[in-house]
Formats: structure tokens, C-alpha cells, sequence
């Protein structure tokens, strides 16, 4: 068993520990074992509110399992494979009460896609704290919901820079951009949970984690102008071309499908990953990127 779940005073715990590990990782059997508890959590009326964190020291979730990604043979089961992944996550994020990431550590790849489903998400004040998307390093793209939903939560500008640079940000880089809502000691965090859903509750935060970010009216107005999205995807594009000369194909991918998928319902913008990603895991170019991966690794 790689999660424990628990319940007290009406409140849900999910701890991510996945044994005879010093990371958490999303591999099939522990995104099965999620889904599982999801679906008893889902049925439980009297839940207030479900917490999401790690037992690891300074990991909260390192990403999906790169061994199963480098495995995937074929287009369909890329597609799958995928699917699934962002099925899962959106069952969380369709939970009737609040969700909230308790992030002190590492959330990376699908880690970040996950904190990305809860309604809320929370840092410490932990220096070892870095949340990103890198898949774009491994020559694919967020295959879990990540380029739809990241975009939405800190804006399409730093949306895309986040997932093409494949860069991860520290705690106070993630609550100026929005994608955490609060910082927080880790020093009793376990034992101050409630509090901070109550501190959350009283903030007078949206429960829209989509129209929470701070903006003024100028920025609002510049950021929902089509000419200004435009503008946006040509410059990201031109930076692209300029870096890679056009022969690494997931940088140019995931413009294409942001897009597509900015504009697009959950259902059609996630579908419009899935495919995208299936395009990129299975040529050569992923593999080769994971091979230098596990040497820059040792």
C-alpha cells in the first residue's frame, strides 16, 4: 500500500508513503490504489473537507513513474494510459467539499497535476520546496490535466512559460504566480490542518480556483483579450523556433494544443491532451530524452 487514508472529526487525510521509497511516485498501482479511495471518499456525505499530503520528508508527490512512461509502445495505450490518469483527477477535483494539496517538498509533474485538481493548495515555508511540470524535458508534455489546468490558475502567459521551460518554482515564486494559495510553518503542521481550513474558509478565497488570482482591472482586461492570447502564443512560438530551431517536437506541441484546449470545455481540452501526448511519448525523441535522463540521474 502506498497511501493511508484516515478520518477525523468529519475531516478526510490522504498521505501519500509509498514503501521502500525515499520519493512518492505515481505509478499505475498507486494512481489504482488513489482512484480507490477516491471512490469510498466520493460516497462518504459527511466528509467537510479532504487533505492531501505526503509522509515523506520534503517530497510531496516527485511525478508519475518514468520507467512506465519509457515502456509505452504504442499510441493507444499512450492515449490510455493518459486518460485514466486525468479521469482520476478529475474525480478529485469534482468532490462535492474541499480539497486541499498540503504541499512540503517536491511536486513535480503529475504531483503538480494533482495539487492542480484540489480546489485549494497549501506550501510551507520549506527552502526544499520546488512545483513545476518538467515533462517537456522528457520530450513529452503534462499528460494529467496539467496543460489545462495550469494555464486557468496562473494565467496563460505563465502557464505556458512554466510548462515549456519545464522549470519548477520554490513556495514564494508558486504564491506570487497563484499556483499555491497560502505559506505556512511546517513546524505541527499535522496537528494545525484544521485550523488552516478554517484560516481558508474565513479568507474569503474563491472556491473557483480559476477566477482566484489577484488581478487588477488592467490586467484582467489585457489578460481576457483574444489579441493579447494571440500575441501571447506568437511570441512563445518565436522563442521556440529561436531556441530549438524547430527539431524538438514537444515545445511546438504544447503551444499547438494550449492553444486548442485554452478554449476548449474540461472534456474536450483533456481529450485534446490525451492525443498530444500520445503523438510525443512514442517517438524517439522521448526515448532518447529519457535515456540521457537516467544518466544525468547517476
Amino acid at each position: 500500500m502506498s497511501l493511508k487514508f484516515h478520518v477525523e472529526d468529519n475531516i478526510g487525510f490522504i498521505e501519500f508513503d509509498q514503501k521502500d521509497s525515499k520519493v512518492n511516485i505515481l505509478t499505475a498501482d498507486t494512481l489504482k490504489e488513489f482512484d480507490s479511495i477516491l471512490d469510498e471518499v466520493k460516497n462518504q456525505s459527511f466528509l467537510q473537507a479532504l487533505f492531501i499530503l505526503s509522509s515523506k520528508k520534503d517530497i510531496f508527490i516527485a511525478g508519475a513513474d518514468i520507467k512506465e512512461i519509457e515502456k509505452i509502445a504504442d499510441k493507444e495505450e499512450a492515449k490510455t494510459k493518459s486518460r485514466t490518469g486525468q479521469e482520476i483527477f478529475n474525480k478529485l477535483e469534482d468532490l462535492k467539499f474541499p480539497t486541499i494539496a498540503v504541499i512540503d517538498g517536491v511536486a513535480l509533474g503529475g504531483g503538480c497535476e494533482l495539487a492542480l485538481a484540489c480546489q485549494y493548495r497549501v506550501a510551507t515555508f520549506n527552502n526544499k520546496i520546488r512545483i513545476g511540470v518538467p515533462e517537456v524535458n522528457l520530450g513529452i508534455l503534462p499528460g494529467f490535466g496539467g496543460t489545462y489546468r495550469l494555464p486557468r490558475v496562473v494565467g496563460l502567459e505563465q502557464g505556458l512559460k512554466l510548462i515549456l521551460s519545464g522549470k519548477p518554482v520554490d513556495a514564494p515564486k508558486a504564491l506570487k504566480l497563484g499556483l499555491v494559495d497560502k505559506l505556512v510553518p511546517p513546524l505541527g503542521l499535522r496537528e494545525n490542518l484544521k485550523e488552516l481550513l478554517a484560516e481558508l474558509k474565513a479568507s474569503k478565497l474563491s472556491s473557483d480556483k480559476y477566477h482566484r488570482r489577484k488581478r487588477t482591472d488592467v490586467q484582467k482586461l489585457l489578460e481576457e483579450s483574444l489579441i493579447v492570447q494571440a500575441f501571447i502564443f506568437l511570441q512563445a512560438k518565436r522563442s521556440v523556433l529561436e531556441s530549438t530551431k524547430g527539431f524538438y517536437p514537444a515545445p511546438l506541441k504544447i503551444i499547438q494544443l494550449i492553444r486548442e484546449n485554452f478554449y476548449s470545455n474540461r472534456s474536450k481540452g483533456l481529450d485534446l491532451e490525451a492525443n498530444a501526448f500520445s503523438e510525443l511519448v512514442t517517438t524517439d525523441v522521448c526515448k532518447n530524452c529519457i535515456h540521457i535522463f537516467y544518466i544525468s540521474e547517476k
